[in-house]
């Protein structure tokens, strides 16, 4: 071989060697996740940006086999960007599709997930290395719940008292039950309903939710969502309601199964709850007691002030605060008052969630009444003890809680005798005596004033309501004229649009001198006449979706890779730092445009 044929050989080899470096440096690919270690069951979020410049279509990714063998998958969620890059003389086009993944682990492991895209000639490039350890499975699960939580003394329920799931039930379950399983009329049992699930994308929704028939019931705070072990597997666990029930008659009572829907046609129903509701005890219950006074109550009279004169207001207010259905505790009957007017009270009622010695929510607060009262005499009067009976389910007995007596001490008025009654007006009449109305009209009739006539009248009226049809007719008859003669409204506003794109178009051969107002006329046009072709909804679409869009409307490809090409043109003579080009070059795009638009079908039915 001849030292010329040998260098020609050889220049030829490393000129292949290049390109397809050149190739292989055109796509690249790149992973990251929100952490490197998590446990079983919970939530990664994983994704491929995958990088292309100058290639026709960008290649799908090549998940890692771990995702496979280890994960629950849901995705891709696929962005995309892309956007112009000048070097020189040189203008590429740089496109980024970027695929967003979220992983359940499934089992414990270190795990490769590395990513490739198919490169040249058979070959895979390789993403940055990424390792994610997963740790845990139904002990480590336990482990970390009871980190956050106290130690349970019972381990078959939770820190609110509530039996948790001891079976596995599938993918997904609801879970239903109540604390108590046993309970007194009017004594406080709560419900829980929980929706546990494997996989975390699951569509669940609940549906048909517990009517709570013969409960009254008081919202409580559903919770945080959490993982848990139900039989050795992992679970998350959505709280979907908690209500404190209060039951107002004896038997057996049923709370109905609640219905959840996976997906679109799957149903799971959770298990019907029944508590046994036992009837006061007849022992000792004292005469006309009120049902719903069962609990833990306490009761406390004040008044706003002590010493007050005669006639003068003062206020009472006696609260009755504890655990149990505060809404509707009611006292004992009211006392009767020596000296004093009652009038009847503005109730106020307060209620809170509080958690007593075993972890267990209850229902607290106070029902307060504000009475106003009138001293009718002066001295030292006295304010009679109030009492409140309930029924404490804890001891299983009738119980009284009572006031002490308040004294007050009333000073004689001004004049020294009583005043008059409360709110009546009082002024003197004629001859001095006091009267509470205005003196009796003694006239044979009441003075009046002329009445003026009234603008409507009757026949105005009936000649206004005859008018109005007529000229809705006419004003139809007048709209029907008009479509006749020059035709519908909406095929009147189409034919105008494309004559004003027609016209546009034609103007850009008087453009082609000035490179500012040409390049910028000629995207706007091919623009909306893209968006007109697809429809109103392609407006503001990057350029990727809008070309999606207008091969789905039966634009062949080759007009479309015409119509991306002139839109590049466009885009790298506005942004691309490059050269306008000259007069003759801006001619040839306008031709070319002006062959597209009138010929092809992109520009069919929106400009001829």
């Amino acid at each position: 071989m001849s030292i010329h044929r040998r260098t020609f050989v050889t220049a030829l080899g490393a000129s292949l060697f290049a390109a397809g470096r050149a190739r292989a440096r055109e796509l690249s690919v790149r992973v990251e996740a929100d952490r490197s270690r998590l446990f079983v069951g919970d939530t990664l979020q994983y994704r491929v940006e995958i990088t292309a410049e100058d290639v026709g279509r960008v290649p799908e990714p090549i998940l890692p086999s771990a995702l496979d063998q280890a994960f629950e998958v849901q995705g891709p969620f696929i962005g995309s960007s892309s956007h112009i890059v000048a070097t020189g003389s040189r203008i590429t086009r740089r496109e980024t599709r970027t695929y967003t993944y979220e992983l359940v682990p499934l089992r414990a492991g270190v795990f490769d997930l590395r990513a490739f895209v198919p490169g040249p000639g058979g070959t895979r490039i390789a993403s940055n290395p990424l390792r994610v350890e997963v740790v845990g499975g139904a002990q480590a699960m336990a482990g970390a719940g009871s980190a956050s939580a106290a130690p349970q003394a019972d381990p078959t329920r939770d820190v609110h008292g509530f039996p948790k799931p001891t079976e596995p039930a599938g993918d997904v379950f609801v879970w239903a039950a109540v604390d108590r399983d046993e309970v007194y009329v009017g004594e406080q049992v709560n419900y829980t309903l929980d929706v546990y699930e494997r996989n975390r994308f699951v569509n669940v929704q609940i549906r048909n939710l517990p009517s709570f028939k013969d409960f009254w019931t008081e919202e409580l705070p559903e919770g945080q969502e959490r993982r848990e072990s139900v039989g050795g597997v992992p679970y998350r666990v959505h709280p979907g309601l908690r209500r404190a029930l209060f039951p107002q008659r004896a038997g057996d009572l049923v709370i109905g199964s609640t219905e959840a829907v996976v997906g679109l046609r799957r149903i799971v129903r959770s298990p019907e709850v029944v508590v046994h509701v036992r009837p006061l005890p007849a022992k000792g219950q004292p005469k006309d007691f009120r049902p719903h006074n069962v609990g833990d109550f306490g009761i406390e009279a004040t008044v706003d002030r002590r010493s007050v004169q005669q006639g003068e207001p003062l206020t009472l207010t006696v609260t009755v605060r504890g655990t149990g259905n505060v809404r509707f505790v009611d006292p004992d009957p009211w006392p009767a008052l020596d000296g004093l007017r009652r009038y009847d009270p503005t109730v106020e009622v307060q209620t809170r969630v509080d958690l007593d010695g075993a972890g267990r929510m209850v229902i607290a607060g106070a029902r307060r009444y504000k009475f106003l009262l009138i001293p009718e005499r002066s001295g030292r009067l006295s304010i009679p003890a109030h009492s409140v009976t309930f029924f404490d389910p804890r001891t299983e007995t009738y119980r009284t809680a009572r006031t002490k007596p308040i004294e007050i001490e009333v000073t004689a008025g001004a004049s020294g005798t009583e005043t008059g009654e409360p709110g009546t007006i009082e002024q003197e009449g004629p001859d001095g005596e006091p009267m509470a109305l205005m003196p009796i009209w003694t006239g044979d009739h009441l003075p009046r004033g002329r009445v003026r006539e009234p603008w409507l009248t009757p026949k105005r009226w009936t000649a206004g309501m005859a008018t109005v049809p007529l000229l809705v007719l006419a004003g139809h008859a007048v709209r029907l004229a008009r479509e006749r003669v020059l035709g519908p409204a909406d095929a009147r506003a189409a034919a105008r649009a494309r004559r004003m794109r027609r016209a546009r178009l034609d103007r850009l051969a008087t453009l082609v001198e000035a490179d500012d107002r040409f390049y910028a006329e000629l995207s706007a046009l091919l623009h909306e006449v893209a968006v007109a072709r697809i429809g109103p909804d392609a407006a503001g679409l990057p350029r990727d979706r809008l070309r999606r869009r207008l091969v789905d409307v039966g634009v062949p490809e080759d007009e479309v890779d015409r119509f991306d090409a002139l839109m590049d043109a466009c885009d790298a003579a506005r942004f691309g730092g490059a050269a306008a080009g000259t007069v003759e070059e801006r001619r040839k795009l306008a031709a070319e445009a002006r062959e597209l638009l009138l010929r092809g079908k992109l520009g069919r039915q929106v400009l001829r």
